[in-house]
């Protein structure tokens, strides 16, 4: 008998999961559980824009994956959508890449990046791979019968985390150095959102009860083979993303957009700061902390938006060409071998 917590190699029905995803992503109630996952990236200037502007567009095929020379050597902002993931130079926002992993147009889309800037996209049952400004899939990891939710990339040793999810059960696969088939760490009571690694290498990702509907926070611990529950003294209303911020642990609370920032000692976690981010009706599922810069989405219309960090308020600048219906949000920084 599994105890909760403990890992195992479970089959799901991936003809019910892929239905039930369908659903939620169609639904607000998934649009608000869903907000965010990754890891931060060394400090990165925050754009230097006016309040709106419009990133050109080169003249490419609508119809192929495609990015510029120019994108392996800069800084990327990927924006992941309902059509496709759009590639900007960051902090120029400047528009350098389309890429189409055929993206289903109900789906819901968050990303994460490692510390060589390759960026992972969740697509369902599968995380496709691409290399720092490149066009093409470099890998696609799969889980049969599964659902992937969200996922980061733990600094220390190059794995990769994804949370899954299927009715009242959620898992943490663990991809070592992001390959292969994944480890999986169960969790029985909380339906799993977004998830973070710190610098130790240790796993915490946010949900919801299956039971009750509030809000919950684990962690696996560097070495651990189980899923730990960390108590916090602030109430959430909604999961949103999880992200290390160079110095905090940060929790977003989707619905109250809110970022909180945690110490995390033992089984608690004990908050030390906020950003509250004004001046948007809604978000998009995921907000991404660059350095003292937080970027988001919002649906209608498409934009991205960029707020000061931690000082929150309203936005510093927003810019459309985001893509239809905008999920994911992620910085890739591009490695010192390709400056």
């Amino acid at each position: 008998m599994l105890r909760d917590g403990q890992r195992r190699n479970v089959p799901l029905d991936w003809r019910c999961i892929r239905a039930v995803l369908k659903y939620w992503a169609l639904s607000a109630a998934f649009a608000t559980l869903l907000a965010g996952c990754g890891e931060s990236q060394p400090s990165i200037a925050a754009p230097n824009l006016s309040a709106q502007t419009r990133a050109p567009v080169p003249h490419v095929d609508r119809g192929e994956s495609w990015t510029l020379p120019e994108a392996t050597s800069e800084d990327l902002l990927y924006i992941a959508g309902h059509e496709d993931v759009r590639v900007f130079t960051y902090p120029a926002i400047k528009f350098v890449g389309r890429l189409r992993p055929l993206l289903e147009p109900s789906g819901a889309h968050t990303e994460c990046t490692d510390s060589a800037g390759d960026v992972f996209i969740t697509d369902h049952s599968n995380v496709d791979m691409y290399e720092h400004g490149k066009a093409r899939v470099k890998r696609t990891l799969t889980y049969p019968g599964s659902s992937a939710v969200a996922c980061s990339s733990d600094p220390t040793t190059g794995n990769l985390a994804v949370t899954y999810q299927l009715g009242s059960a959620s898992y943490v696969g663990v991809y070592q150095r992001a390959m292969g088939t994944p480890t999986l760490y169960q969790t029985s009571n909380l339906n799993l959102a977004f998830c973070g690694y710190d610098p130790q290498g240790n796993l915490f990702a946010d949900g919801t009860a299956a039971s009750s509907g509030t809000f919950g926070f684990v962690e696996l611990s560097k070495g651990s083979d189980r899923l730990n529950t960390i108590a916090v003294d602030q109430t959430l209303q909604s999961p949103g993303s999880v992200q290390w911020d160079g110095t905090y642990m940060t929790v977003g609370d989707n619905k109250a957009q809110i970022i909180y920032r945690f110490t995390i000692s033992g089984s608690q976690g004990t908050v030390v700061g906020t950003t509250q981010l004004d001046g948007v009706p809604g978000s998009g599922l995921q907000w991404w902390i660059a350095g003292n810069t937080v970027i988001s989405t919002y649906w209608r219309p498409t934009h991205m938006f960029f707020w000061s960090y931690p000082a929150g308020g309203n936005p510093v600048s927003k810019h459309a060409h985001a893509g239809l219906y905008p999920d994911g949000v992620v910085v890739s920084v591009a490695s010192t071998h390709r400056r």
